[in-house]
């Protein structure tokens, strides 16, 4: 196993197509920062054209992510379309989600309560609400 600056390293100087955040040891070993960090300065929108799930783009910049949580008309969340999630989901576990969902199903669910625990150890609701 590599240690945190052998990851550093790697991740500076791997090709940016062979970056592939999906590699589950990066987050087994808790080294995806500085993929990420990579991504987010010099590809914030990757193509990742091999990995075991197959190709997907990841999106790594906050103003991106933005734009494509805000447009579903362009970009889908629905499972059919492709989801959000790289590994496909048996049909047996297949539930409806509304973070995989797009506008109209999508509006109901997001403006219900969502429960966290505040900083306090209080439970806060926290109310949402689409555009």
């Amino acid at each position: 196993m590599l240690d945190d600056e052998a990851h550093q390293k790697r991740a500076a100087s791997l090709p940016l197509a062979e970056i592939d955040v999906s590699d589950p040891a990066l987050y087994q070993h808790e080294t995806w920062r500085p993929y990420f960090q990579r991504l987010r300065n010099e590809a914030p929108v990757h193509y990742c054209r091999e990995s075991a799930y197959g190709l997907f783009w990841s999106v790594s910049s906050s103003a991106h992510i933005m734009e494509v949580e805000l447009n579903p008309g362009v970009f889908s969340s629905k499972a059919e379309l492709g989801g959000i999630q790289l590994d496909d989901i048996s049909q047996e576990h297949d539930r409806p989600a509304f973070v995989s969902m797009d506008p109209p199903e999508h509006t109901g669910p997001r403006r219900a309560p969502a429960y966290r625990q505040g900083r306090q150890g209080r439970d806060v609701v926290c109310l949402r609400q689409c555009r």
